[in-house]
Parts: C-alpha cells; structure tokens; sequence
C-alpha cells in the first residue's frame, strides 16, 4: 500500500475543496469505501459514504443502475456539499471490444447511443493510464462498437455534474469488465469488487490531480444589470454561475462581455453567448494537456 504522500500530494491552498465520488453500484463503492476507510451515512435516500482523503473532505454515492438514476443523485449529493470548489469523479466498469478484461481507461469522450450529444472532458489532470471514448446505452450492450467503451451512465454523469463544478475537474474512469470474449452474463458482485480493488491507488492520484485544479479562488464576471434581472430556471441560474466564473478566471474583457449582450432578452441567449465568449477566449486545453502529459 502507498502513503498519502505517494498517492498525488494534495496542496494545502484548496480551500474548502471536496471530492464527489459517484458509482452506480455497491461493488464498485467497497474497493474504494475499503481503501478510504468511508463511514456510511444511514437514513438518507442514497448509499453514502464519507470520509476525506489527503485532508479533502470526500462523499462517495451510490446512484443505481442508469441515467435516470446517476441524474437525481447528482442532484442529490450537490444539495448535501458545502464547499467553494468540488471535484466530481465517476468510477465504475464497461466493456470494451479490443481492451483485456481488468484495464483501467479514462473516458475521453462520451456519446449516448442513438444521439449526437457528446461531452469532451477537458485532459488537463494528469493521468497515466489509457484514455477511451465511451458510448452510454440505456441498457446493456454486447455490441461493442470499435473503439470505445460501453456503460450506461457516463454521459449523463458529464452532462448534470457540469452544472456543479468546472468541466475540467468532473472525469470519469472505468475498468473493463467484459470483451466479446469474456460475458458480461458472468459478472457478479465479487468479481466487479476485485476488477477495480488493483486500480484503487491510481484512481486515487488521478482524483489528487483532479482536486489539484480546483481553484484556490473563484474570480467571477459581474453582468450588466439586464442580464442579471432575468428570470431563470435553477439550472440556468448554475449555468449562468459556472460561464461567469470561466469568464472572471480568463481576465475577461467587460466592455466585450457588455456589447455581447446587447438585444438578448432572455437567459438562455445570455449563457449561450458568454459560453461562446468563453469557448473563444480560453487557452487551448489540448495545448495544456500535452505539456502536462510530456511532464509524467
């Protein structure tokens, strides 16, 4: 077993940070629970475990089986966390055409089946495993389309914890659970506890990256009066909140951000165009990504 101080070396200046970690089964929690000595809450409507890890507070949830069910325990878990910055992980198992039963990939690209919506997690976080693309089923698939991996939770995991935390710190990791040689019929509890126990201490630095970008303070764009007045759905409210602080952390332009708005009368227009803003002014996460890589 590593020390903490192997494991990644979490800086002290992370106020305030927490770590979200989310799993669609109890299997998948016990490696992790059993590592990180996770005390369970009982009483609540979803399996949590709690605990901290390097002096980060942690929540561990376990949703259930499928998108319906990560969604509303997202939602769930963000209600319960009081911290200015979460890093949010997905940890679980998927299967994959070409990769060997027990190999440990980072989702690199979600897509759901049936659909063009898709979520490029940005590569910033150090990582020295395997990177995959993943397709999400609504049930489970034996397919295996070529190149990527198949689970049933990823993607929404990517699309409502955006609306919590910064996209660069919500990952999701997942262990190869079953190939056109091997069945995902012959998977049981035990055996998907004992895939993911040997990538725990790499799950863990991963999650150290992760929490390392965390910000130490949340600089934020403050909107002309128009846009501010607005009416707005919660979730547009945290969409708004999220592309303000994209916007304060590049030093964005005011009088640019003032003259974006003009004529836009409703909130959706607003966040789409400070998105576009943002999108547009940002350093070049890839650019960042391979210095970081060349670096390992």
């Amino acid at each position: 077993m590593q020390s903490s101080s192997q494991l990644g070396g979490i800086p002290h200046e992370c106020p305030r940070a927490h770590l979200n970690i989310v799993v669609a089964l109890s299997c998948e929690a016990k490696p992790l629970v059993d590592r990180l000595k996770l005390r369970k809450v009982n009483g609540e409507s979803y399996p949590r475990f709690v605990g901290a890890y390097e002096g980060v507070p942690v929540d561990l949830v376990v949703s259930g089986i499928g998108s319906v069910a990560i969604a509303a325990a997202i939602g769930w878990l963000a209600a319960k966390t009081e911290a200015d910055s979460t890093a949010w992980l997905n940890v679980g198992v998927a299967g994959h055409a070409e990769h060997e039963i027990g190999t440990i990939i980072r989702v690199v690209c979600s897509e759901v089946e049936g659909s063009q919506r898709r979520h490029y997690p940005p590569l910033v976080a150090k990582w020295r495993g395997l990177n995959s693309a993943s397709l999400s089923s609504s049930l489970p698939n034996v397919d295996y389309p070529g190149g990527m991996a198949v689970d049933m939770e990823a993607n929404t995991f990517f699309t409502v914890a955006n609306g919590f935390s910064a996209s660069e710190c919500i990952q999701s990791l997942k262990v190869i659970s079953d190939n056109p040689s091997s069945s995902i019929e012959e998977l049981n509890a035990s055996v998907i506890s004992k895939l993911i126990a040997p990538h725990v201490d790499q799950i863990l630095v991963f999650a150290a990256n992760v929490i390392k970008l965390l910000p130490n303070k949340s600089p934020s764009m403050h909107l002309p009066e128009p846009a501010t007045t607005m009416r707005r759905t919660v979730s547009q409210g945290l969409q708004l909140q999220e592309v303000c602080r994209r916007l304060g952390a590049i030093n964005a332009d005011k009088e640019l951000v003032d003259k974006r708005l003009v004529g836009l009368d409703s909130i959706s227009q607003v966040i789409e165009a400070l998105d576009k803003l943002a999108r547009s002014h940002a350093p070049s996460l890839i650019t960042q990504a391979s210095e970081l890589n060349r670096d390992v």
